[in-house]
């Protein structure tokens, strides 16, 4: 038996969100990863009132401040991150389908909800958003092995 399309997608997708994770060399530093986690624990609110996939509203309050950028501008903001998503329109989702998806045309970068990222030693870490922000990647970075075009922009 061969395995249909969507398997076949899947398969890709499973393989390229791996060799990303291998692959990936940039990390925060011991005191990057402290400036985060102090932001986040001592601001409570602040994952309300920053996070676009929690809290749908933000898009009008924050719109004057998106930007559009390409995948490799952005750093994860965590050195590893968890596979299923928790919030937003793809909560529950794995990264794999949404890499998969997107390969599929099924999900446009623009429907995926804006990542949220500090600029830091003139480097964009994603603080909200890294799943999001990984599965942009290997789909940017699988465009690029398929000789298809420029990366998708992400916001």
């Amino acid at each position: 038996c061969g395995r249909g399309e969507g398997e076949r997608s899947t398969a890709a997708a499973r393989e390229a969100v791996a060799e990303e994770e291998e692959g990936r060399k940039q990390k925060l530093s011991g005191i990057q990863h402290r400036l985060l986690d102090e932001f986040l624990q001592k601001s409570s609110s602040a994952v309300w009132e920053l996070d676009p996939s929690r809290n749908a509203a933000l898009m009008k309050c924050w719109e004057l401040y998106l930007e559009w950028r390409c995948p490799d501008e952005l750093f994860l903001g965590h050195s590893s991150v968890d596979d299923t998503s928790l919030h937003g329109p793809h909560q529950g989702e794995s990264v794999v389908e949404l890499v998969r998806k997107l390969l599929e045309s099924k999900v446009h970068p623009s429907d995926i909800p804006p990542l949220v990222a500090v600029d830091l030693h003139k480097k964009l870490y994603v603080v909200f958003g890294n799943r999001r922000t990984r599965a942009v990647k290997v789909f940017a970075d699988r465009l690029r092995q398929n000789g298809v075009g420029p990366a998708p922009k992400v916001r």
